[in-house]
């Protein structure tokens, strides 16, 4: 968890951090028609590096990435108990 104000260099140290550690960054890219099943797509993309193929990856959220509320409820629910409800059907 990194916090910081805007225009402090919050994500470059992040990718800097990642490439130094030879590490997977994964970030959304919120376009106009990004919706939670876009959201969740790429969750279920990042999880697969992370658990089924065992790579060390970042995952970097920023505010403006949370477009609807339903996105903090999903990262909440993935930082609280490590799984997210109705995610795999």
């Amino acid at each position: 968890l990194l916090i910081g104000k805007s225009g402090v260099g919050r994500r470059t140290g992040v990718t800097l951090t990642t490439f130094i550690s030879n590490m997977k960054l994964f970030s959304p890219n919120i376009s106009r028609d990004y919706s939670i099943k876009s959201f969740k797509t790429d969750l279920k993309a990042v999880m697969q590096v992370a658990g089924v193929e065992g790579e060390p990856c970042v995952l970097l959220l920023e505010d403006h990435q949370f477009v609807q509320p339903e996105f903090i409820e999903i990262v909440n629910s993935l930082l609280s108990s490590g799984e997210v409800p109705g995610l795999y059907n």
